[in-house]
């Protein structure tokens, strides 16, 4: 099952909290520098994190986090301190990541993290999970660590559990498998952590996210020997992808039919690569996806992303994507394309169970392509979301909801004169021409 929403504060330039809907199709917008690109990549972070072999709660190491540390994603300015907790004098040097899950039984899951200095190696401040914390019908369980000197290098450390229905249950040891919370089986008290265990375990593999700056696949590709599920994040393996699954090449090389009258072939080179090629429709001309312009070139992950998450979607195979956080999928696409390729997104989007697919972009005409599939009636106005981040002179930001409905008009947190470049750009350009005269 997948989550419904999230929620972070003290994160990034949020000191929050800041409520994220995941919704089949999420937008986010913004001018550059307001926050899109941190609040679209803490989806990477949360699925990288509950990875096997992950040695801390955070996998910080990722590489949708370019090398940061705690302190860099941490909201720091100290004129504007947020508390997300108040049971310590330090509370403003926390962040919390929360998951929400609104299909069947509403459920929501909690994390406060923080790092500890330890005496004995202060170079090394180690992240810990300071309270965890899970919502069902019947309110808030919690586990609040005690902080406890002979466990600074414990794996496992102690925890106090409060019950909504009981009070304080007593302590435990709770160990953080990244994300997976994990402690001792006959403990009765911590019984409600298996559940939650088994809820963010569903995360693992099924984030897909894209940068922005996409690689093309090699001229000469080596054939893989094994099937490929997810993408890397530069989307330079994408025709390794596709060379293993004849399925979802047949998916891909159609949107390129349609839009360009281009099917996109794999040919042989002996003895072990392949190219990958666009070969004209009337014609029967190839020309190599390198040769083929930057636009062909950037879609391709972003095609096979979206196209995977689909036929897992119907499949009901959770071993891959189906999170998908993109960042500029429309890069180097002519408008006319990147209609065609919101087409797309809005078909998969409206099908049973769909994936979750979040576009950090500055395309207008994607906005207009979804609203225009609302209009027709492709999608539902409950299945789009729209952020607008803005950032404030002191340097938060602050995302704010937008929907629509059911004939596509703006509701909500529309800024005023969005998307209006192009008119002032062109009243001007009238201004310049009757100066001349």
């Amino acid at each position: 099952m997948l989550p419904s929403a999230l929620t972070l504060q003290n994160y990034r330039s949020f000191p929050g909290p800041q409520h994220l809907e995941l919704r089949p199709i999420t937008l986010v917008y913004g001018v550059n520098n307001a926050g899109k690109s941190s609040l679209l990549r803490v989806l990477p972070l949360l699925g990288a994190s509950v990875e096997p072999e992950v040695t801390g709660p955070l996998h910080l190491e990722c590489s949708a986090m370019h090398g940061a540390s705690f302190e860099d994603i941490r909201w720091s300015n100290s004129s504007t301190q947020n508390e997300v907790d108040d049971d310590k004098d330090n509370a403003h040097q926390a962040i919390r990541i929360s998951l929400h899950w609104a299909e069947g039984e509403p459920h929501s899951i909690d994390y406060v993290f923080d790092r500890i200095e330890s005496p004995e190696t202060p170079l090394f401040r180690r992240l810990r999970v300071r309270t965890f914390s899970t919502k069902d019908t019947s309110g808030w369980t919690h586990a609040r660590r005690k902080l406890l000197r002979s466990e600074e290098d414990a794996a496992a450390l102690t925890y106090e559990i409060h019950d909504p229905t009981q009070g304080v249950l007593g302590l435990t040891s709770i160990e953080f498998e990244g994300l997976l919370p994990k402690t001792p089986a006959e403990d009765p008290r911590a019984a409600w952590l298996n559940s939650a265990r088994l809820r963010v375990a569903e995360l693992q593999s099924q984030v897909q996210w894209l940068r922005a700056k996409r690689q093309p696949p090699l001229r000469y590709s080596i054939l893989p020997s094994n099937p490929r599920r997810r993408l890397q994040e530069d989307g330079s393996d994408a025709a390794l992808l596709l060379v293993t699954r004849p399925d979802l090449r047949a998916a891909v090389s159609n949107w390129y039919e349609r839009m360009v009258e281009r099917r996109l072939v794999l040919t042989e080179t002996p003895p072990a690569a392949f190219r990958t090629q666009l070969q004209h429709i009337k014609t029967g001309s190839t020309v190599d996806l390198l040769d083929s312009g930057e636009g062909m070139n950037q879609v391709l992950p972003v095609l096979c992303a979206l196209e995977l998450a689909s036929i897992q979607s119907r499949s009901r195979d959770i071993r891959a994507p189906r999170i998908l956080a993109l960042e500029e999928p429309e890069s180097h696409l002519h408008p006319h394309l990147q209609r065609g390729l919101v087409e797309r997104i809005a078909q998969i989007a409206s099908a049973e169970d769909p994936p979750r697919i979040v576009l950090e972009t500055h395309s207008e005409y994607i906005l207009l392509g979804v609203q225009l599939a609302i209009a027709k009636g492709i999608l539902k106005p409950a299945d789009v979301a729209v952020y607008w981040v803005r950032q404030q002179d002191d340097g938060r930001s602050i995302a704010e909801l937008s929907t629509f409905d059911e004939l596509a008009f703006p509701q909500g947190a529309w800024p005023a004169g969005v998307f209006s470049e192009d008119t002032e750009l062109a009243r001007e350009i009238v201004r310049a021409r009757k100066g001349q005269k």
